[in-house]
């Protein structure tokens, strides 16, 4: 079974080679590469707000509930497509790791490919600040 995120489209094992899913892991924040240009710092300020009144109990049931997902890329690293604003309002806590879960394995594409794909799927989010669309 492949796995996709909140709608996006799933990875067809014809693009990915590989029908076998990754396991959610413990990942360090440093190590996922973002496929945003801009972040909304509002929403990293209201999530900041809410994750330093949580428990330790509370955190975790917070964090299994809001994985963070990646996909695998070219260069072996893990580009994150959702939970971008988490990322951010945990390391400005002073958090360094967050569950991962990589999603797609496109390691085989070519740089260029592999940025057409995550935007064909929408997910890569190529805008700045004003809403102008830059380069993939």
């Amino acid at each position: 079974m492949l796995l996709g995120t909140r709608g996006a489209a799933p990875c067809s094992p014809q693009l990915t080679g590989s029908t076998e899913p990754f396991l959610p892991e413990m990942t360090s924040i440093a190590s996922l590469r973002p496929t945003q240009m801009t972040l909304g710092m509002l929403e990293v300020k209201k999530r900041k707000h809410h994750i330093a009144k949580l428990t330790d109990q509370a955190l975790t049931d917070y964090l299994d509930a809001r994985l963070v997902t990646a996909v695998l890329a070219p260069d072996s690293q893990r580009y994150i497509i959702d939970q971008h604003h988490l990322c951010r309002a945990f390391l400005e806590l002073g958090n360094r790791d967050v569950k991962c879960e990589t999603i797609c394995d496109a390691s085989h594409l070519a740089e260029d490919e592999f940025w057409r794909f995550l935007d064909l799927r929408g997910w890569v989010h190529p805008f700045d600040a004003d809403g102008t669309s830059g380069d993939l």
